[in-house]
């Protein structure tokens, strides 16, 4: 299996929620770039969330391969705080958090996910895809969703992974997950746990420019 991560870039450095996606400008050159980027590479299907629909059928339509669109890859759902410019959200979701750390994972940022609400449906989401049939596989997501689909592959998955993106990922890249062959117990997440036989990932990023 081999998972090619396309992070669309935030509009305005805001947290768009649960809210349908309408493309804009520079959005839809950055997509065009990843394309561009992947002209030449296997690719089986495209996904992407429900609410991302119109990023992930761009993207299949210049390649010409099949979509499809999953609930289960919607974004952590900020809630009331939807919206805001990111920086604001995550200062209210780090209230949230101190909970998770206490043993409350259950409690949700009002009006929206909870850390065990979001690991439940994005987490399985990504373990379905990842035990599934299909061999290349690229995931339309946001800077966020990359990292939590590289620590959950990678068995360091915690609430930790929705802070840490910005400082870590580059809105130009395409990052690459792929499966070794040989049975691992590499990918644990506290409350998505793979069943024992399955494969290692090795993270890697094609660059702006294209090659590895």
């Amino acid at each position: 299996m081999t998972l090619y991560l396309l992070p669309l870039k935030a509009y305005d450095e805001r947290e768009l929620g649960w809210r349908p996606l309408y493309l804009t400008r520079e959005q839809r050159r950055q997509l065009k770039g990843f394309v561009t980027q992947m002209r030449g590479r296997p690719v089986d299907k495209v996904f992407a969330s429900d609410l991302a629909r119109p990023a992930g059928e761009l993207v299949a339509r210049k390649l010409r391969v099949p979509f499809q669109a999953l609930y289960g890859l919607r974004p952590f759902n900020f809630g009331r705080h939807s919206g805001k410019r990111t920086e604001d959200a995550e200062a209210v979701l780090a209230q949230v958090a101190a909970r998770w750390e206490h043993g409350q994972p259950t409690v949700p940022i009002r009006g929206g996910d909870s850390w065990t609400s979001f690991e439940r449906r994005f987490g399985r989401c990504i373990m379905e895809l990842w035990r599934g049939e299909l061999r290349n596989v690229i995931i339309v997501t946001d800077l966020r969703g990359v990292q939590i689909i590289r620590d959950l592959l990678s068995g360091t998955l915690s609430h930790r992974s929705l802070f840490s993106f910005n400082s870590r990922l580059r809105p130009d890249s395409i990052y690459v997950v792929r499966a070794d062959h040989e049975p691992s117990e590499a990918l644990q997440s506290s409350a998505t746990r793979p069943e024992p036989g399955n494969r290692d990932a090795a993270v890697s990023a094609l660059g702006a420019g294209g090659g590895q």
